[in-house]
């Protein structure tokens, strides 16, 4: 019986993620460091923290308050920034996501590949930046929109989403 629970919940957990989660590679540039600094990052944000507790309990990771909406209603995000815990998340919800698949996989393969550097002060070897160089770009060109959807009247009854 739990197995089938875990499945459920894995499937849900992956519906939210689908709808209203963020996989990314983040880089940041230090003055202090040879090369980028690279960082996986799942997040889901939410009004409701009821879901974002069940990522938390089933994840780990961390909740906190982000912003308002229209300076009313808070807007809170789980986020799991750990190699390790991305891993954990993304094999249990891999099997159920449909929208962010692809960029699970890439985010998957970024956290199993790229070690830290054996010496902080001597960086990365080009081999190892230009993976998380290639993976950073894969993931950030599947995030990209072809642009906002629009409203424009055709004629007096009838209304079409253009692009």
């Amino acid at each position: 019986m739990k197995t089938q629970w875990n499945h459920e919940l894995y499937a849900y957990l992956a519906g939210i993620l689908d709808g209203e989660g963020c996989l990314r590679i983040s880089r940041t540039n230090q003055k202090d460091m040879v090369n980028p600094y690279f960082q996986a990052s799942i997040q889901v944000g939410m009004q409701d923290k009821r879901v974002l507790e069940m990522f938390k309990t089933t994840f780990g990771g961390s909740i906190y308050k982000d912003r308002t909406v229209n300076g009313k209603l808070p807007v809170y995000r789980w986020r799991i920034n750990s190699k390790r815990g991305s891993i954990k998340c993304l094999k249990k919800l891999m099997p159920y996501l449909i929208t962010k698949r692809e960029q699970a996989e890439i985010l998957l393969s970024f956290c199993k590949n790229t070690p830290p550097p054996k010496k902080r002060s001597a960086g990365l070897s080009q081999e190892q930046l230009k993976l998380r160089e290639d993976l950073f770009n894969k993931i950030k060109k599947l995030k990209e929109c072809i642009g906002p959807l629009t409203t424009e009247r055709r004629d007096r009854r009838e209304l079409e989403a253009t692009v």
